[in-house]
């Protein structure tokens, strides 16, 4: 823990003289114990580099330690070292088909369990499912008397289900992958919203009675009717980080005095960063408050509002 010239000077401090490069020799040459062998393990895959190389590592879930890693995650790896250790009795794992596989041919009397993560990830994953089943959320108050709130303004028919906007692409569930499911069922959920937002816009109710009954801010639902159709969603790809090669420029500016976000965010857009205005507001924030070197007083702070009911989604209830 000390290192060569503090190790030095602690063994002084108990009548042990010695050099710093003494202590490096000596504990360079010491070899540890071999710590017991594991009859309690867990085994995930871990990343050499994140979507390039994976590997996989075994722990002792008896003394909270790694226990080895492993160079890649194929079932013939696991199988090996497994059969290496034949004391192991109970294996924690997630619910990937390899590791199953080579738990079932390295140690086949060990009993698998799923661990506690990925039992509350599926749990989660579940409960979203069964929400974005219900176009009306269950946490949403109820609806007051439509006669006693002023007209809506006028809004753009609704679209028919048949329409190209809102034809569901066909995904067959057997061959598809939980996150092709949990897509497809989170569009499913923000479809429903629409519509029902639709419906109760042409009844009269106000942005805020709309977005608690549907589950969506009031921001998020006046950009849905801006558009001519359901908002359907676009994946993204590449870095989204696209702001870390412009941080020494933004580093730069900042330091020679300019200190307003809007000029800055132009800049790093004409060098081709895709961030958006609030992505550099979010870098700024904490040099501003550097710079400003204290906290706004309680005197002139804002008396704080009181908070309105939260409108969740299908997930953040989940």
């Amino acid at each position: 823990m000390l290192g060569g010239a503090a190790g030095a000077r602690q063994l002084a401090r108990q009548g042990l003289p010695g050099s710093r490069q003494t202590v490096r020799r000596r504990i360079r040459a010491y070899q540890p114990a071999a710590p017991p062998a594991p009859h309690v393990i867990g085994i995930d895959d871990w990343a050499y580099r994140k979507g390039r190389r994976y590997g996989t590592i075994v722990v002792d879930l008896e003394r909270g330690c790694p226990a080895d890693l492993l160079e890649d995650r194929l079932a013939e790896t696991v199988a090996v070292w497994l059969r290496a250790h034949p004391e192991v009795t109970v294996v924690a794992r997630d619910r990937a088909d390899a590791y199953a596989s080579g738990v079932t041919q390295g140690a086949p009397d060990a009993g698998q369990v799923a661990d506690r993560w990925h039992l509350l990830k599926h749990l989660r994953e579940a409960v979203e499912v069964e929400l974005c089943q219900r176009p009306i959320l269950p946490w949403a108050p109820p609806l007051p008397e439509a006669e006693s709130l002023p007209a809506a303004t006028p809004v753009p028919p609704v679209l028919e289900a048949t329409d190209t906007a809102h034809a569901l692409p066909a995904v067959e569930t057997p061959a598809a992958t939980r996150a092709a499911v949990a897509r497809l069922a989170r569009r499913t959920q923000r479809l429903a919203q629409y519509e029902r937002a639709r419906a109760l816009r042409d009844d009269g109710y106000t942005w805020a009675v709309v977005a608690q009954q549907v589950g969506v801010p009031p921001r998020t639902l006046r950009s849905w009717f801006a558009r001519a159709g359901f908002p359907a969603r676009t994946r993204r790809t590449g870095d989204r980080r696209s702001l870390a090669p412009s941080r020494a420029s933004l580093q730069q500016r900042w330091e020679a005095g300019e200190h307003s976000a809007t000029p800055l965010w132009h800049a790093v857009r004409a060098q081709g960063c895709r961030g958006g205005y609030r992505s550099v507001a979010r870098v700024l924030a904490p040099w501003r408050h550097r710079k400003l070197g204290r906290q706004r007083s309680a005197a002139t702070a804002a008396a704080p509002s009181p908070a309105a009911p939260p409108a969740l989604t299908a997930r953040q209830m989940a």
